[in-house]
């Protein structure tokens, strides 16, 4: 899937980082909030960094579903945009801040079993985002780029509401093959 915003991963979605993604996700490993926050960062910092000398930054994060933030106790995709923020802070000086500006205003059922389509039904509509304060330049971030599925139905919500993401940025992405190379 071609998005509409360049995306930035730190790894490639496969072992060990998919280890110990699926670790913090589903297994309430939260001690690797700070390694995988800070390759967050990283790939935040690229993103950012494309966009010309370092100017105040908003993080955004692409927001949890309701269920799965109960049943984990903890919305992890909030959580390691915090935990990056403090990294991007610290290492430039600059002011970067999390903002919640994406909510799920549609029913999103869980993505894992679904292909590149039902991906895309599944979230298609599904966000509403609100303006950001202060127009300040923006990276959408989650924790991994599976099909972009996604990431492109914030990208559409973030433009609804009057912004524009410099890009997005992941701790992992998958590596899809063209439909021509698929055997």
């Amino acid at each position: 899937m071609e998005l509409p915003v360049p995306v930035v991963a730190a790894h490639e979605y496969r072992d060990p980082v998919r280890g110990l993604v699926v670790a913090y996700k589903e297994r309430g490993a939260w001690t690797l909030a700070g390694p995988l926050g800070r390759r967050l960062a990283i790939a935040a910092a690229r993103v950012w960094g494309g966009a010309g000398p370092p100017a105040p930054l908003t993080v955004v994060p692409v927001p949890s579903r309701a269920e799965a933030v109960r049943e984990r106790g903890l919305d992890t995709t909030l959580h390691l945009s915090r935990m990056a923020v403090g990294v991007l802070r610290r290492s430039t000086g600059v002011p970067v801040r999390v903002v919640a500006a994406l909510r799920i205003a549609g029913q999103v059922e869980d993505q894992a079993g679904l292909d590149t389509a039902g991906r895309r039904a599944n979230v298609a509509g599904a966000f509403r985002a609100r303006p950001l304060p202060d127009g300040l330049p923006a990276v959408l971030v989650d924790d991994v780029c599976t099909t972009g599925a996604t990431l492109g139905e914030a990208v559409r919500a973030a433009r609804a509401a009057g912004w524009d993401p410099l890009g997005a940025a992941v701790v992992a992405a998958v590596r899809l093959r063209s439909d021509a190379s698929r055997s």
